[in-house]
């Protein structure tokens, strides 16, 4: 009997934290079942980096690709499920004894499962203390040559140091997915499909991320 599908998407509502200076997200209807004819039409209103979603190249890259040039595959396939504090951050000393315990190799896919997933953070307002991927981190995996990070926050690097850790991954050609919901998610292998919104010229979008144990 396979495993159960499970959804590791943050639901978009209004009221949900959002990156400083990024606006709340907003949901009215422009049409209405009430009306003469009428049906629900609903409009929304937010940051294409709004709850899980997934980064395109052209984020932090001057010429990099746009969201819609990410190919679906980055988002699909076997995924580890890494369990680490990261006090204050996941640091290479962090990725070293993950490293140690099953050898990260080329083309792994690695979501790290941190104190951020403590808590339902999604209803709370924006935390600046989150765990994250510090810069040296970034650097372990990007040498180790990982195709694909994920992290249960609104961003891979920490608030007070945005870029580093973005372009490091980035420039090495890592698929970022920000803003997992890994609570009852168990550590370990998973099938994995998360894809992202195609939008053309945007530099991310809301993504869809299951997960599967295997």
């Amino acid at each position: 009997m396979p495993h159960a599908w499970i959804d590791a998407t943050m639901p978009i509502h209004p009221g949900m934290p959002a990156w400083p200076g990024q606006p709340s997200v907003e949901v009215s209807l422009l049409e209405a079942l009430d009306e003469p004819n009428g049906c629900d039409v609903s409009v929304l209103r937010t940051s294409v980096h709004t709850g899980t979603h997934m980064d395109a190249f052209s984020h932090f890259l001057v010429g990099g690709e746009d969201i819609a040039h990410m190919p679906a595959d980055r988002g699909i396939g076997r995924v580890r499920v890494v369990a680490v504090r990261g006090e204050p951050h996941v640091c290479a000393d962090d990725v070293q004894w993950i490293d140690d315990q099953r050898r990260i190799d080329a083309g792994d896919r690695l979501i790290f499962k941190t104190r951020n997933s403590d808590r339902d953070w999604n209803v709370e307002p924006f935390d600046e203390g989150y765990a994250a991927i510090a810069p040296d981190a970034a650097g372990y995996l990007a040498d180790r040559g990982v195709g694909f990070v994920g992290v249960d926050y609104l961003s891979v690097a920490p608030f007070d140091d945005a870029a580093s850790t973005h372009h490091i991954l980035l420039q090495a050609g890592v698929c970022v997915v920000e803003g997992l919901r890994l609570q009852h998610v168990d550590p370990g292998d998973h099938e994995m499909i998360a894809l992202p919104l195609k939008i053309q010229g945007a530099d991310a979008a809301p993504t869809r991320v299951l997960l599967r144990a295997l």
